[in-house]
């Protein structure tokens, strides 16, 4: 289910503008493939390692928002795919998400692609 809310924030009382905060944070997870259908034809699986394949924003959850990038990875960068895939919505249509582990350890989420192109490779 998305949800659109289109008045200011600032319209919102203090008690509404909680209840916004908490309903952000909710993220559904599935554990399964088939209940994220765009990953259907997806070359990745849990366990694979996989490399950038252009510069990539890693992110701490599997949605798109300014506020969940960590940090920009190189062309080429390392991880392997430790869960997902998280079908997520964003303004152009839908990215599939991977949780990825980093060479330093770090536990973090990755877009897969978009129409222009993939941002990992095997």
């Amino acid at each position: 289910m998305v949800v659109a809310i289109t008045a200011p924030s600032e319209r919102f009382t203090a008690c509404e503008q909680a209840a916004l905060g908490v309903l952000r944070s909710f993220h559904f997870r599935p554990d399964e493939q088939e209940n994220c259908p765009y990953a259907m034809d997806s070359p990745f699986q849990v366990g694979m390692k996989v490399r950038a394949v252009d510069y990539v924003y890693v992110r701490s959850e599997p949605r798109w928002a300014e506020e969940t990038r960590l940090q920009q990875l190189p062309p080429g960068a390392e991880m392997t795919i430790i869960g997902g895939p998280v079908c997520a919505p964003y303004d152009k249509g839908v990215y599939v998400y991977w949780q990825v582990r980093l060479p330093n350890g770090a536990e973090v989420w990755i877009a897969e692609g978009d129409p222009q192109g993939p941002y990992i490779a095997p």
